[in-house]
Order: C-alpha cells, then sequence, then structure tokens
C-alpha cells in the first residue's frame, strides 16, 4: 500500500509537471503564430522593391529560430506523453519545412509564394496549439479524478455548481453576439471566413473552450448522480467544430448557425432543468395512518416479551473466577451501603 501511494504521487506529480509545460507550451505557439501572421501580414502591404523587406527576411528567420526552441520542448513532451507524439512529430515538421520555403521565397523576393508559405506555417501551428489544449485539459481531469480517489468524494447538485447551465447558457449568449457583431463589421468571405481578426478569434476560441469544459464538468456530475446526458453530449463535439473554424479563421454562416443552434438547446436544457426543479419541490410525503389491528394480540406479545426478561434474570450467568470476585464484591457493598444508618 505504501508503494502503492508513492507510484501514485509520483504520477501525478509528473503529470502536474507535464501540465505546466504544456500550459507554457501553448502560449508560445499562440505567440508565435500571431508573430508569424503580423509578419505574413506586413509582407502583403509591401512592395518587392520596399528596401524593408530585407527586415521582414531577417524577422522569418527569427521567427524560425524561435521555433526551434519551441520544437526541442514538443519533441521532450512527446516522449512524455506517447499518445501525441505523432501527431507532434507531424505538425512540427510541416511548421519547419513552411518557416524555410517561406525564408527562401522572400529571399528570392517571391511574395505570393512566401505568403501562402507562411499561411501553412499558421496552420500547422494552430493545429498543434488545438492539440496542447486538449491534451491540457485530459492532464487536468486526469489530475483532478486522481485527488478525488485519495478522499471522499462528494458531487454537488449540478443544477447549483459555479459552472450551470445557466451561466453556460449566458456565456454562449455573450459570445454569439460578440461573433455576430465581428461579422457584421469585418464580413463572411466565403469560405474563407473573417479575415484579419486572429486574436479576436483566438479570445472567442479560448470563450468557446471554457463553455465547453464546464459542459464537460456538467456532465460528469451529472451522470455521476444518475442523470443522462445524452441530449448534451452531441453540443460538446459542435463546439469543438467551432473551436477549430476560429482558430483557423474558417468563421462562416454554417458556423454562425451552429452556434445559434447550441445556445437554443442550452437554452431548451436550462428549461428543462428548472422544470424539474420545481416538480422535486412541489412533492411532499403524506401522512400516513398507523393500521393497529387486534389489540389482544399486542397485549399476548408484551405477556410472552416480559415472561422472556424475567428468565433472563433469573437465570444465573456462568462468570470467570476474575468477574465472579468483582460480583461478589459489588454486591457486599451494595449490602453495606444498605445496612449503613
Amino acid at each position: 500500500e505504501s508503494m502503492n501511494s508513492m507510484m501514485q504521487s509520483a504520477m501525478q506529480s509528473r503529470m502536474g509537471e507535464d501540465a505546466e509545460q504544456t500550459k507554457k507550451l501553448l502560449d508560445n505557439i499562440m505567440d508565435l503564430s500571431f508573430a508569424q501572421e503580423k509578419l505574413m501580414d506586413m509582407l502583403a502591404e509591401t512592395s518587392v522593391n520596399d528596401p524593408l523587406n530585407k527586415q521582414l527576411t531577417v524577422d522569418q528567420k527569427s521567427l524560425q529560430d524561435d521555433f526551434v526552441i519551441i520544437e526541442d520542448s514538443l519533441e521532450a513532451l512527446s516522449k512524455r506523453q506517447i499518445f501525441i507524439q505523432p501527431f507532434i512529430l507531424k505538425e512540427t515538421a510541416s511548421v519547419r519545412s513552411y518557416m524555410q520555403r517561406a525564408l527562401s521565397s522572400m529571399q528570392e523576393l517571391r511574395k505570393g509564394v512566401a505568403q501562402s508559405e507562411q499561411q501553412y506555417a499558421i496552420t500547422s501551428l494552430n493545429n498543434l496549439a488545438l492539440m496542447l489544449e486538449e491534451s491540457l485539459e485530459q492532464m487536468q481531469q486526469s489530475i483532478n479524478s486522481s485527488g478525488k480517489a485519495g478522499g471522499k468524494q462528494t458531487c454537488p447538485n449540478p443544477g447549483n455548481s459555479p459552472g450551470s447551465l445557466k451561466q453556460m447558457m449566458q456565456m454562449q449568449q455573450q459570445l454569439n453576439e460578440g461573433m455576430g457583431k465581428k461579422s457584421k463589421e469585418k464580413g463572411l468571405s466565403g469560405k474563407d471566413g473573417l479575415n484579419g481578426q486572429s486574436e479576436a478569434l483566438a479570445r472567442m476560441a479560448a470563450m468557446q473552450s471554457e463553455i465547453r469544459k464546464m459542459l464537460q464538468q456538467y456532465l460528469e456530475e451529472l451522470e455521476s448522480n444518475g442523470g443522462n446526458g445524452d441530449a448534451l453530449n452531441k453540443l460538446v463535439e459542435e463546439m469543438k467544430k467551432s473551436e477549430e473554424e476560429m482558430v483557423n479563421r474558417k468563421i462562416t454562416e454554417q458556423t454562425l448557425e451552429r452556434q445559434k443552434d447550441i445556445e437554443v438547446r442550452l437554452l431548451k436544457s436550462e428549461k428543462a432543468q428548472q422544470e424539474r426543479e420545481k416538480e422535486n419541490k412541489r412533492e411532499s410525503n403524506e401522512g400516513k395512518n398507523k393500521i393497529r389491528s387486534n389489540q389482544n394480540q399486542e397485549l399476548e406479545y408484551n405477556v410472552l416479551t416480559n415472561g422472556e426478561v424475567e428468565i433472563l434474570i433469573s437465570s444465573p450467568v456462568v462468570m470467570s473466577r476474575f468477574y465472579k470476585e468483582l460480583y461478589q464484591k459489588y454486591l457486599y457493598k451494595i449490602e453495606k451501603e444498605d445496612g449503613a444508618p
């Protein structure tokens, strides 16, 4: 048991370290993605004969060097988390290749080709970010479940928990309103979605991810209480689709319709939960009349019971020598007290 406890503690500590490293990597990859996009936009606004192209080429080389450091950390993480190793190796190779091609195209003054390669690099970086976020979420769930396993598990009422359906619905409504405003301001360009709004879309994706995590936690609590969350399980997958489209800047009319459908279904579930709570409050325990049968039978029962008690009292008790001596001393003490004036 001691060895098992030590092993679980070591595994939990290691997973905590991996989670912290994954969080830092996620931040670095997002920063690199934004920097690469900013450089791509600057390149689009710069003419081929502009002297600024030389500085942009230097900046591209600097981003490439920054990714080398991130790539080393990603490979180290993949060796500790085997299940994500194939994906990391594939996407890091893509980023490395696209960045090198972009740099070569910039040096050869092929601006259009360089922009295309930079966009591919951004897509691969965003794919890595999504994967790391999902991996981080799984690590945190494992850490939380390991912590609960060591003590008493308490599961609050899902309707009254911090991540209630009402709160999720309100957050989803705010997110959808923000997406609607952005789409009206910038417009939707066919399949390409919103343009030039990567930072805003990244924040929206982070908010959608938070709502999804709250919904998953709500479903876990609901199932642990014997509830059925099949109707809400599909929403988790729909939210994941929206997150990927936000990160990859592919917001279309279909995305907005999906977001509205998520909001409506959350609202319906929240109303259904309120109705269930009302029904539970209306339930009451009616008074039950005790049916008394033949009173003579109860009297006969009491007589038999009293007789059994008298037999127990009158029957001698078999005791060991030690307890017999204590018993005699006790009787002697009582007799002495009764005879005292």
